[in-house]
């Protein structure tokens, strides 16, 4: 595992203690990322396959699909 509960909630409560423009930059950054990482798994797989591009384009749709159903199940924030 490359973090650990301990450490992600490490990270989580020094979020929480920034000031909020720089809080909402940190969340937002999160959010980027996951796309990010979603469009960089599309990308290597282009051009290697209608296979290969298959499931790089469904492998980038389940990081965002766990991630939005990550945020409903949670619902709303305090």
């Amino acid at each position: 595992m490359l973090i650990s509960d301990p450490l992600s909630r490490l990270i989580a409560e020094a979020a929480t203690g920034l000031p909020s423009p720089l809080a909402t930059a940190v969340e937002l950054l999160s959010d980027i990322g996951l796309v990010v990482l979603a469009l960089v798994l599309a990308a290597a797989s282009y051009g290697r396959g209608p296979r290969t591009l298959a499931i790089g384009l469904a492998a980038g749709a389940g990081v965002v699909l766990a991630y939005g159903a990550s945020e409903v199940l949670k619902g709303p924030r305090p």
